[in-house]
Parts: structure tokens; C-alpha cells; sequence
């Protein structure tokens, strides 16, 4: 059965955190990326994926240390998020794949996952609950000025006389430079 996502255009600060129900053994051709051929991508129903941005773990690493800390600490989630699924994600077995939003390059995207791969959790990381998408709020569009501001002066090019008068002064300090450190 496939599962649905939606990446907004723009997403930043979301990790999607999906289980791969394989065996061990399979998980390393899954998850490698061999020129067009990405079982995980596919799998993952995204039109492309930055492979920078995706990680591929046995979530038996984290045993002691605790998956839900490694998210914490390593991605920047809110503990306030992680209480609720501190014990879930801390009790999963297996390998997990952790995509983060910039994997879809701000892009779009509507995802159909499927088989092998299983949603586990979506999270936003500290200080991202800035909205990611299009603003379509009248206060978000670009605004005239207010009556009676006087309209920006074009910008101009400096003058041929500017630059001289620069090259001068710089001219003017060489010597000076040069003056110093011979009477030093």
C-alpha cells in the first residue's frame, strides 16, 4: 500500500524519517545510488533526491545513546516534539532512512512511498516553524510605497573623475607608505 507525502516548494527544516522493512543483507544495494538506479528514490516515489541530504542507519547504533537523543542532537528536533515518540523511535529495530527537506532541492514534490520503505515520523527542527511554502497573505505581497515618498534616485555609475581622484589618494598614500619606511 502506498503511503502519501507532500514536500512544499521551498521546505526547509523537515526531516522525514521512514523504516526500511529489508533484511540486513539487501540494505546497502537499497540504499546506493548506482547512476540512474536508486531503489531507495524509487521507492521513496521523488522525482530526484540529493544524496547529501539523505541518511541511511541501524537504528542498533543508537541503542545507549537513543535514537530519539541522536534526532535531538543531530538534527536539531525539539525535545518538546520528540517526548511523544521518544519511546516508539527508541524502540525500532532495523535500519531507517533520515531524509531531510534540502534532499528535494526546494522543490515540489508528492511522494508515493512504497514497499520497502514505511513512514515513521515527520519532525521540523528548532526554529524552523517559519512557514516553507508560497505566502499568499495580502501582508506577504509586495507593497507600493506610502503617498509622498519620493521615489529612489536611479543608481548611477561612478564617473571617470571619481576613479581618478581615487587612483590619486591611493597614489598619494603608496608614497607616504613608502616615504615611512625608508627614513625608518
Amino acid at each position: 500500500m502506498a503511503d502519501w507525502q507532500t514536500v512544499t516548494p521551498g521546505e526547509h527544516g523537515v526531516l522525514r524519517i521512514f523504516g526500511i522493512d529489508l533484511p540486513d543483507a539487501e540494505i546497502a544495494s537499497f540504499a546506493a545510488e548506482a547512476g540512474t538506479v536508486w531503489p531507495l528514490r524509487d521507492a521513496l516515489g521523488a522525482p530526484s533526491l540529493d544524496r547529501k541530504y539523505v541518511e541511511v542507519v541501524d537504528v542498533e547504533t543508537f541503542r545507549t545513546y537513543g535514537f530519539a537523543r541522536y534526532l535531538a542532537e543531530g538534527y536539531g528536533i525539539a525535545d518538546a516534539d520528540l517526548v511523544a515518540d521518544a519511546a516508539r523511535l527508541d524502540g525500532l529495530r532495523g535500519h531507517v532512512a533520515l531524509i531531510a527537506s534540502q534532499a528535494f532541492g526546494g522543490l515540489a514534490a508528492n511522494l508515493t512511498v512504497m514497499p520497502p520503505l514505511r513512514h515513521i515520523a515527520t519532525f521540523r527542527a528548532d526554529g524552523s516553524g517559519t512557514p516553507t511554502g508560497v505566502l499568499h497573505a495580502e501582508t506577504a505581497q509586495p507593497q507600493a510605497a506610502p503617498e509622498g515618498t519620493p521615489p529612489m534616485p536611479p543608481r548611477t555609475e561612478p564617473t571617470a573623475g571619481g576613479r581618478i581622484i581615487l587612483l590619486v589618494l591611493l597614489l598619494a598614500m603608496a608614497i607616504v607608505v613608502l616615504m615611512i619606511l625608508a627614513a625608518g
